[in-house]
């Protein structure tokens, strides 16, 4: 990656505490269940899933697996921008966007492949720190809609420690921040058992799915767009597979 922005010294260095295999996400394990070329070619849009408190161990996916997601644009919700120290180092790391329709349809006119968390804020609210049910959030799949009609093909990433990443010492006042701003903000809300601003130490647990073809349909029906309820048999199969114990996902 080239760094241009003025501060990508400082970039570098949180990127090697925070998400390199040397740091937070050390002793990582990364399971592709395709041939990895096939994720190199274009016109894919990664679904990841579940969102988590912060999802900070999907950056350390693509900087520890650059050579794959390097020139995959990452969209967020807007929210993030809310969270000054997150906001600089998106800024300055480039390669992602705020997810609106506008947005993602731009990008995926130039056919590159992209990536979002479908669950977003509903799933983040769900989160609750070390708990075996992994909350899934289905009632999103505007985006398996606009992966129909612009013919992009579905591949989706499951993140198998989400739940012990942030210890969200005030997860209420979180839920009642929400409810009063709808906002999902509290400070102290993404900080780890020490109180810090960051993930606890945890291995990266990451399940990337074959690659799903997709028949370019204009207008896809309901049918066609509604989740495979098998899927969630297969989370959990992953989860205990992967190291994550006996957790189960909920839908």
């Amino acid at each position: 990656m080239n760094w241009k922005h003025p501060v990508s010294c400082a970039i570098k260095l949180m990127e090697t505490i925070l998400i390199s295999p040397y740091g937070i996400f050390r002793n990582s394990m990364i399971v592709f269940e395709d041939d990895e070329a096939e994720y190199k070619k274009n016109k894919c849009m990664f679904a990841i899933a579940p969102h988590g408190t912060l999802p900070l161990s999907v950056w350390a996916l693509w900087h520890q697996r650059c050579d794959i997601f390097d020139h995959v644009c990452l969209f967020f919700g807007s929210q993030i921008g809310i969270v000054p120290g997150y906001r600089l180092w998106t800024g300055a790391r480039g390669g992602c966007m705020t997810v609106t329709k506008k947005n993602l349809l731009k990008v995926m006119g130039t056919s590159q492949n992209v990536a979002l968390v479908p669950g977003g804020v509903s799933e983040m609210l769900k989160c609750e720190p070390h708990a075996k049910n992994i909350n899934v959030s289905i009632k999103h799949k505007g985006f398996v809609r606009i992966a129909m009609q612009q013919g992009f093909d579905l591949a989706p990433i499951v993140m198998l420690h989400e739940n012990d990443m942030y210890d969200n010492p005030m997860r209420d006042f979180q839920l009642w921040c929400y409810k009063k701003t709808k906002v999902p903000m509290g400070l102290p809300y993404y900080t780890n058992k020490w109180y810090l601003p960051m993930s606890n130490q945890k291995p990266l647990r990451v399940v990337v799915g074959k690659r799903i073809k997709v028949k370019k349909t204009e207008n896809p029906t309901e049918e066609q767009v509604r989740p495979d309820g098998a899927r969630s048999e297969r989370r959990q199969r992953g989860a205990k597979q992967r190291g994550c114990g006996a957790r189960a996902t909920r839908m």
